[in-house]
């Protein structure tokens, strides 16, 4: 942008040059109307007829007609002048509206840089917030993850609590003293045993194999009144019958039984804490 004060200076010096170039030929067509009225005014009648009055005339006519010329060009500069001014003006008036923008631009640039600073600490906070919660996600995934293990663990207790319950339940029946009764009490003690703990099975069985055995012996008992040796023949028998087996086959049965219940409870006990 052309500054304005260069402008004013460089017209203010181009029009004082037109002026003093027209003060000097001023001057000089004054300094040359004084001489020759002078010189007309003293001189004889024959000087008036003197041919450099016609020369001084023509020149005065022609220091005249560039008189009118130079005022004609001032008349011209001065409208120049007044153009350049009112252009000068109206280039001052739109810098100073540049001027103004520039700064409103500048209002709203440092307005704009603030609010993204502000959005950008934002950001890193909401970024932070995120990251808390996917650690806490991660957390309460893993916690919940647990938790279904531990209840996936859970499922079976209530089932084989009740299995062991019903196992103990027969348990604490007296055995049968006949031989279909006892059949049928350790058949049942056996589906009871298994529902509860498959490893039951085995000893519940040998049990079972004992049975025929004990009342075979239990059937071959001496009458109401035996003599001593034949009451202690059939007790030794009971040994080398296979009947004693019966007892200590259902005595080991018991004790896998109870062990087995115990530890359950011990299971549901770790799991449930």
């Amino acid at each position: 942008m052309i500054n304005r004060d260069m402008l004013y200076t460089s017209e203010q010096r181009s029009n004082t040059r037109k002026w003093l170039v027209l003060i000097a030929v001023a001057s000089l067509v004054g300094l040359a109307i004084g001489v020759l009225l002078g010189s007309v005014a003293g001189g004889s009648p024959e000087s008036v007829e003197d041919p450099r009055v016609g020369e001084l005339e023509s020149q005065v006519e022609d220091l005249q007609s560039q008189i009118e010329q130079l005022q004609s060009q001032h008349g011209a500069l001065e409208s120049e002048a007044s153009t350049l001014v009112s252009a000068l003006e109206a280039a001052g008036r739109a810098e100073t509206d540049l001027r103004s923008q520039l700064s409103d631009a500048n209002a709203k640039i440092t307005t704009a840089e603030t609010a993204l600073s502000e959005r950008e600490t934002e950001l890193a906070s909401s970024r932070e917030s995120v990251s808390g919660l996917e650690q806490r996600n991660s957390e309460l995934t893993e916690r919940v993850n647990a938790l279904q293990r531990h209840v996936d663990g859970l499922e079976g207790l209530p089932e084989a609590a009740e299995n062991h319950r019903l196992l103990l339940v027969e348990m604490r029946k007296d055995p049968p003293d006949t031989r279909e009764g006892a059949f049928e009490y350790w058949n049942t003690m056996k589906d009871r045993a298994v529902r509860a703990n498959p490893g039951l099975s085995s000893p519940v069985d040998r049990v079972i194999l004992k049975i025929d055995n004990f009342f075979d012996w239990a059937d071959r008992s001496p009458n109401a009144e035996p003599t001593s040796d034949e009451y202690i023949a059939w007790l030794a028998e009971r040994i080398t019958s296979g009947a004693a087996g019966y007892q200590e086959s259902a005595d080991a049965f018991f004790k896998e039984a109870l062990l087995s219940t115990i530890s359950h409870l011990e299971a549901v006990v770790g799991r449930l804490n």
